[in-house]
């Protein structure tokens, strides 16, 4: 292997697919999100857009890893209002019936450009914990 974790094939980049972005106006609000001190309650209610629009028009496939026509499909878990803490127990819970249900599921993740850099969504410089109680 080239070291890159991919078995010795070439990392490609692969574009995230317009589908998966949301106006504000379907997106949860995030006074909404943060209400929810559950984060798998959190989560499914920031996915449950994502799973509305594929329902009626389902997300691309983007690595090639099914024919056309195979039934494949993509599938979403929305990490938004997740913290460092609460994203690792919400994907170890979720990801594997997405998997089994889709043949590619996209985290969505944000940068944390919009936050307020001591709250508990930003890790602190230099790994530290992310203040989540």
């Amino acid at each position: 292997g080239g070291g890159n974790g991919g078995g010795g094939r070439e990392m490609r980049p692969v574009r995230m697919p317009t589908q998966l972005w949301l106006s504000e106006v379907e997106r949860i609000d995030a006074s909404s999100a943060f209400a929810m001190a559950d984060p798998h309650a959190r989560l499914a209610a920031v996915t449950a857009p994502h799973e509305r629009r594929s329902a009626a028009q389902p997300l691309p496939m983007t690595l090639g890893t099914a024919p056309a026509g195979s039934g494949a499909s993509a599938g979403v878990l929305d990490l938004h209002y997740q913290s460092v803490r609460t994203a690792p127990i919400v994907l170890e819970a979720r990801l594997p019936s997405a998997l089994e249900q889709h043949t590619e599921v996209w985290l969505v993740t944000g940068t944390g450009h919009h936050t307020d850099k001591a709250s508990h969504q930003r890790s602190m410089a230099g790994g530290g914990r992310d203040g989540a109680g």
